[in-house]
């Protein structure tokens, strides 16, 4: 993101004389929108799970008997889904997503994956209980609604896991540091 924004005013100083249509402009605001259609109302941009994270991210994984059930709430494109699906193929992977764009990406690259599905479904309707570990990179605004939702559903033995963002007034039992440019760090609540 740091990189788009810095691009973001150059990028607008070169088309701005260059005589563009309406309709590149019009498309052009379309595609953002569809990519961060969650955003307007939940307040959680699209976030990526960097290639670190999801390595740290896996070494949690390895831990659990294989045959887990994982659902990613809010799973942007898909990468995560599709290189966990990848290393641990007995166990089942969801994805949710509501951002139109995002989910048709995810959605496309899921279907070769035999143990791996997304769904367009908001992250609130989804019932956590059905899950071993519950993944999020979402933002703090949710936050507390999310840790609420996760004590009332979540059933004994499962994790939440959050990419970064703490659930105010839950410490985490577990922080690991990624150690990327960002500061990731994927926090573990047992429930």
């Amino acid at each position: 993101w740091v990189f788009i924004n810095l691009l973001f005013a150059p990028a607008l100083y070169l088309v701005s004389g260059r005589g563009l249509s309406a309709g590149i402009a019009a498309l052009g605001f379309l595609l953002l929108l569809l990519l961060n259609w969650n955003s307007l109302r939940e307040r959680v941009p699209l976030y990526l799970t960097g290639r670190q994270t999801r390595e740290r991210l896996a070494e949690l994984l390895a831990e659990r008997e294989p045959g887990f059930r994982f659902v990613d709430l809010g799973c942007g494109l898909g990468d995560t889904l599709v290189d966990l699906s990848r290393r641990f193929p007995q166990a089942t992977f969801v994805g949710v997503e509501t951002a139109p764009l995002s989910f048709a990406l995810a959605w496309l690259r899921c279907l070769p994956r035999h143990n791996c599905q997304v769904r367009y479904r908001d992250l609130w309707r989804v019932e956590l209980g059905e899950f071993d570990i519950v993944y999020c990179f979402l933002s703090p605004a949710p936050m507390p609604r999310l840790g609420d939702k996760a004590r009332t559903e979540q059933r004994a033995g499962s994790w939440l896991i959050s990419n970064t963002f703490e659930i105010p007034g839950q410490p985490a039992d577990r922080v690991l540091e990624v150690g990327d440019l960002r500061g990731s760090r994927l926090l573990l609540w047992r429930r």
